[in-house]
């Protein structure tokens, strides 16, 4: 059985929200660069819509998953 990856309380609400309709491993796939890049809820925000979704691309849905975290 697989678990997420995180290191605070904020990893683990993004990592969840990412891993609707995949599995925990692919999401743990992705995380590191997304929170290399964007270490924190201003960097996420301030994120281009196209970078996070290149980053997204490998869990499907990258769209829909894209729009929630910006949200």
């Amino acid at each position: 059985m697989a678990e997420l990856d995180f290191d605070d309380a904020w990893q683990l609400l993004v990592a969840t929200v990412l891993s609707a309709q995949t599995t925990d491993a692919r999401v743990n796939t992705v995380t590191p660069e997304l929170f290399e890049r964007y270490p924190d809820p201003a960097a996420l925000g301030a994120a281009r819509r196209e970078d996070l979704e290149a980053i997204l691309r490998p869990l499907g849905v990258q769209r829909a998953k894209a729009g929630h975290l910006l949200g």
